[in-house]
């Protein structure tokens, strides 16, 4: 009977040891320490841009190749006009050049605990460099395997409004032929989700032909806390792609030195995942593209897609879209983004118990909006949970201390 209710008093404690571990976890998440980044001023900073090469590899279905470091042209150029988009939520720089998104802060989101400094997801330092990319890769522009287009724009400073349902910029290229391009990215209120949709106005003699393609790229170069530490087992950090036959793959910085991949998808997405928060492309469902991932000369790990061959004819117009997403790793909004992305998140070892927690700490969360009462309550129904457990296994205790005189004698 003793050994029965020793075992019994040890699981109990197990139990609640794990529970207060994944307590933490997710308090550490809303807490997160960011590596202080020193973001170089507007004139010195240095945007690489690598050019997916369009090869016959898109019309096959799935293949990998050893990697080697590419030898594609990638252009340095010393940016001198940013973009500034505000909204509620999101600080984002765009680079004329490309019309990359070259820096992203998650402004309810601190660098670390009491800070008024924003937490800095994608940046352009030469050491944590993170980047997402985009482009129309053709022979006539505005991309080519020589570089991307500078784009020019009304304004270097947007700000979504109070009460305003959307805010649009635009970026706009036109060769001397009569091609424009107009890039727009949309943003919405409370939102992570940023619209990327390309309007091709093809005003010249002849017929346009190019891709569309979307990548990310990022130095190996975790982010402070990650791997590190106890509540820090099992974090991945590395890139995923998603695809309708296995919704999601990691592919780790280390598979991509040692081969390229190229897939053919319908849909799906690709990501960077790391503690916390993730970033991803997601092109239009219905679309198939070839997925690649390859690591440049300056060990920019990068992983993306090629849209299909798209044809406008003289005097016609097309337009094509996608959606780009950064910010934190929370499952309802991740969902909302695209079918399988909520899969990035990392609850570690002890996922089945950790998702339970969260689910009832989200529904804690949504009434009384705050996740320090969110995680006290949770304690407080965990501890009425095992109340009658516990309970017992005193009683059992008490009275086993009142026969024990009796053995002894």
């Amino acid at each position: 009977m003793t050994n029965i209710l020793d075992y019994l008093r040890f699981a109990l404690y197990a139990i609640l040891i794990i529970i207060l571990f994944m307590l933490y976890q997710l308090w550490d998440k809303e807490h997160p320490v960011q590596q202080p980044a020193t973001v170089n001023s507007q004139t010195e900073k240095v945007t690489n841009n690598y050019i997916p090469e369009i090869t016959s590899e898109s019309k096959s279905t799935s293949s990998t190749t050893a990697a080697t470091q590419t030898t594609t042209p990638t252009t340095e150029v010393a940016s001198k006009h940013i973009i500034h988009v505000q909204t509620d939520i999101l600080k984002v720089d765009i680079d004329a050049l490309g019309g990359n998104i070259t820096q992203v802060d998650l402004v309810k989101f601190p660098e670390s605990l009491n800070s008024k400094t924003p937490f800095i997801l994608l940046n352009n330092n030469p050491t944590t460099r993170y980047l997402a990319q985009s482009g129309l890769l053709s022979s006539n522009g505005p991309d080519t395997s020589k570089g991307q287009a500078i784009y020019t724009s009304d304004s270097t400073n947007y700000s979504l409004q109070n009460g305003q349902k959307e805010l649009q910029v635009k970026l706009n290229w036109q060769n001397q032929d009569g091609l424009k391009i107009t890039k727009i990215f949309t943003f919405k209120p409370d939102n992570y989700e940023i619209g990327v949709n390309y309007l091709i106005d093809n005003q010249s003699k002849q017929p346009w032909e190019g891709n569309l393609y979307l990548q990310l790229m990022r130095t190996d170069s975790p982010p402070a806390g990650t791997g590190s530490g106890l509540t820090n087992l099992a974090t991945y950090f590395g890139a995923a792609v998603s695809s309708p036959q296995k919704p999601f793959e990691k592919i780790s910085f280390k598979d991509m030195t040692k081969q390229n991949l190229n897939q053919s998808i319908t849909g799906g997405w690709a990501a960077m995942v790391q503690h916390y928060f993730v970033s991803a492309w997601v092109p239009d469902k219905n679309v198939t593209s070839q997925y690649f991932t390859r690591v440049t000369n300056d060990g920019l790990y990068t992983v993306g897609m090629i849209g299909p061959k798209v044809s406008v004819t003289p005097n016609a117009k097309t337009d094509l879209s996608a959606k780009f997403y950064a910010g934190p790793s929370i499952a309802d909004q991740l969902k909302q983004v695209a079918p399988g992305l909520d899969l990035t998140i990392d609850y570690g070892w002890f996922w089945f118990i950790s998702v339970i927690i969260f689910w009832m700490m989200k529904k804690i969360y949504d009434v009384v909006g705050n996740w320090g009462w969110s995680i006290v309550l949770v304690t407080v129904i965990i501890k009425l949970l095992f109340y009658h457990l516990s309970a017992k296994s005193y009683r059992s205790m008490n009275a086993l201390k009142k026969l024990q005189p009796n053995i002894n004698a």
